[in-house]
């Protein structure tokens, strides 16, 4: 990208579909950008938003196939009405860095709230191989933070 990120498009620069006037984004990929942090800061304030590393994620998940975005972790596509499993949202690979944002679908962003990228892996693994009847790892469970 030549241009800043926020420089207005005829192309929107997650999706490549035709942009709303005066922006970078179509009317689709507008509100996902838009969606805030609902988590608050030790002092009550919402999280800083970093808008570049939201942006490279969407052109990264983005499905021309489908014509919708994927989940980083599952790899299903998402729905972009709120309140559904599979609908978008923000998670962290690693928690409260905003340079790591991704879009997964709720129940995934729910399950791995708080926990790294790797953390979230190894829970996943250690609790299908209990799934499967094995004893749990107690080791894959991640330390308090």
């Amino acid at each position: 990208m030549s241009d800043p990120y926020w420089a207005a498009s005829t192309t929107c620069r997650a999706c490549g579909e035709q942009s709303l006037a005066g922006s970078y984004l179509c009317a689709r990929c507008r509100p996902i950008m838009a969606r805030v942090e609902t988590r608050k800061d030790p002092h009550g304030r919402g999280r800083a938003v970093n808008k570049q590393a939201r942006l490279r994620a969407m052109e990264r998940q983005f499905d021309p196939s489908i014509n919708a975005y994927r989940c980083y972790f599952t790899r299903v596509p998402l729905v972009l009405a709120a309140g559904r499993r599979r609908s978008a949202e923000w998670a962290h690979r690693t928690p409260g860095d905003e340079s790591s944002v991704v879009l997964a679908c709720k129940l995934v962003n729910r399950m791995q709230t708080d926990l790294t990228e790797s953390e979230f892996e190894a829970l996943v693994k250690a609790l299908a191989r209990r799934f499967e009847g094995e004893p749990f790892d107690e080791s894959a469970f991640p330390p308090d933070r």
